[in-house]
């Protein structure tokens, strides 16, 4: 009996959250839902009709792909991922490469805007719509930009080579090793 409450909350949370993702993609997306729609081959009324929560019409996993893809828009895919507590780093294909340094850089930004978002809504025991949706924004950025900083330092050592140099570096330059000092 515990176990179907749990699920029911569950449930019920999950469908409270892809609603409120559902509507700010429609939100955000308000003047071009024709253009997309036509761009996944759906029927722009169906389209609506799906991003309306009031509606029995619910979007399929292959056409959130589609709308998320030809907008590169992830809000809706974000929650449901999220909501299986798994979270996703979007990585721009045209993404220009940057400097190690500079990605750095950019993830302090990134966490000063959090740092500074926590600070503003301490005390609120809930938050605006606005603001959750703004903090999460931030957040999936700084996961992305982690990303591609992770991919830029894999590609930069993309071997076991580059770990034994440094290894004998290290011991060449005559730092002691434990046990044989």
């Amino acid at each position: 009996m515990e176990a179907n409450q749990t699920m029911c909350v569950f449930l019920a949370d999950v469908q409270h959250e892809y609603n409120e993702a559902c509507s700010l993609f429609r939100q955000r997306h308000r003047n071009e839902l024709t253009e997309i729609a036509n761009a996944c081959g759906l029927r722009a009324n169906m389209l609506r009709n799906k991003l309306n929560t009031e509606q029995p019409h619910v979007l399929s996993l292959p056409e959130m792909m589609a709308i998320s893809k030809a907008t590169n828009d992830y809000v809706i895919l974000e929650v449901v991922l999220r909501k299986l507590d798994l979270v996703t780093a979007h990585i721009p294909a045209d993404s220009e490469t940057e400097s190690f340094i500079k990605r750095a850089l950019n993830n302090s930004i990134y966490s000063g805007e959090l740092s500074q978002l926590a600070l503003d809504n301490a005390g609120n025991k809930t938050l605006p719509r606005s603001t959750k949706n703004s903090t999460i924004e931030t957040a999936q950025a700084s996961i992305s930009n982690l990303m591609l900083l992770v991919n830029d330092l894999e590609s930069r050592t993309g071997s076991a080579q580059p770990f034994f140099a440094m290894g004998v570096d290290f011991i060449a330059s005559g730092s002691p090793l434990p046990g044989l000092s």
